[in-house]
């Protein structure tokens, strides 16, 4: 009997694939928030930038609630350094 995937196991492959990508990128340095207990789920910075991500995965379509994407544009709408990134990524 094969187990189903939870939602949280998805999320989380989804998570460490950001991750590598951004270190074929070149990041010196990224952090995964565990638990998704914070705005953004993955943390990255570059020589030249640092970017904050919002990763979300499903089976179907991956989607940001409207709620949750007006906080993300009030937030990176706070922030004056033109060298921080807000960015959302969408896997489905």
């Amino acid at each position: 009997m094969v187990a189903s995937v939870t939602n949280y196991e998805r999320g989380r492959a989804k998570e460490y694939q950001t991750i590598s990508v951004l270190r074929r990128q070149g990041a010196l340095w990224v952090k995964r928030s565990y638990g998704s207990k914070g705005m953004f789920d993955v943390w990255a910075l570059f020589p030249d930038h640092f970017v904050a991500i919002q990763v979300k995965s499903s089976k179907t379509k991956a989607t940001i609630s409207d709620e949750e994407l007006k906080t993300l544009k009030e937030f990176a709408h706070k922030i004056k350094a033109s060298n921080i990134h807000i960015e959302i990524w969408l896997y489905h």
